[in-house]
């Protein structure tokens, strides 16, 4: 039914606007990050000798 899958996603749809409010309003800041630079990679993939140093 379609108010069992409007309850199930109204939680996505409520934090899609809020970060869609904050960037209009400049409060964040998005930025593209590569993924060879992601911070979590150091948490849950092996990094070679030169990136774990880096890190």
């Amino acid at each position: 039914t379609n108010s069992g899958i409007n309850q199930r996603i109204r939680h996505i749809i409520a934090y899609y606007h809020f970060r869609r409010d904050k960037i209009q309003l400049e409060k964040i800041n998005l930025q593209y990050v590569s993924t060879l630079e992601q911070v979590t990679n150091i948490f849950i993939k092996p990094l070679r000798k030169p990136l774990f140093k880096k890190f």
